[in-house]
């Protein structure tokens, strides 16, 4: 009876953050935070498609997760260099993003990931990417400075959720083989550069990571730079 009484009080999500915090013992100490930046993620991926298209004039765009196409549609391109790939809504391509890779025969300059905010379809989403992206392309990440414990923990119960794809940053810093840093705009976008066109990622495992690691990195490991920075030294 006490058991049934617990699960519908933990359909609201106060309750369940309590249910999850206190009667799970789940650790939940220290957050991150920092100042409203000058640039969100639309100015910094559009900064990145106006200066390669200075260089390269022909850029093609890639966006896993369009929703109400916000980001899709501020892109400085034509809708024929563009695509976007979602499951439910936006873009231009009603589909998963692995239905999308399974097909897909394009390569791209720009890749900005920003679905299903869960490590593992991140670290999937990233893998597939990185077989299409271009030698100087650059792929985009949302999402990954959250700003407490309960932002990032999975599954979801609050409206503010950034999922834990942080745990894709610690590892990239990790392996060492990518060009990689977060601009802290939204809740933190990473930025990866492929170093001498190596694309090899070894096969960890960072689920098992806690908020304290992220706080770790995010201290001592995490290359963060505020988006005037990245703005006004673009990356080509």
């Amino acid at each position: 009876m006490i058991k049934k009484i617990i699960n519908k009080l933990v359909t609201k999500n106060y309750f369940k953050f309590f249910y999850l915090a206190y009667v799970k013992n789940l650790k939940i100490e220290g957050s991150y935070t920092f100042k409203r930046e000058k640039y969100d993620r639309r100015a910094i991926i559009a900064s990145v498609i106006i200066n390669k298209k200075i260089i390269n004039k022909n850029v093609k765009y890639l966006e896993i997760g369009c929703d109400l196409d916000g980001t899709f549609n501020s892109i400085p391109l034509s809708i024929s260099d563009k695509i976007g790939v979602d499951p439910k809504r936006g873009g231009t391509h009603r589909m998963t993003s692995d239905q999308f890779f399974e097909n897909n025969n394009d390569k791209f300059d720009v890749i900005f990931i920003d679905g299903l905010h869960s490590y593992a379809q991140c670290k999937k989403d990233f893998l597939n990417s990185l077989e299409v992206l271009n030698e100087e392309g650059v792929i985009f990440f949302d999402d990954m400075l959250p700003a407490d414990w309960a932002m990032q923990y999975m599954p979801n119960f609050q409206a503010k959720h950034t999922g834990d794809v942080w745990k894709l940053a610690a590892e990239i810093i990790d392996t060492e083989a990518f060009n990689f840093k977060i601009v802290k705009s939204n809740y933190g976008i990473g930025v990866l550069e492929l170093k001498d066109n190596i694309r090899k990622f070894p096969n960890n495992d960072y689920s098992k990571l806690t908020f304290k690691d992220y706080l770790d990195y995010v201290d001592n490991k995490f290359k963060i730079i505020n988006s005037s920075e990245f703005i006004n030294n673009k990356i080509n």
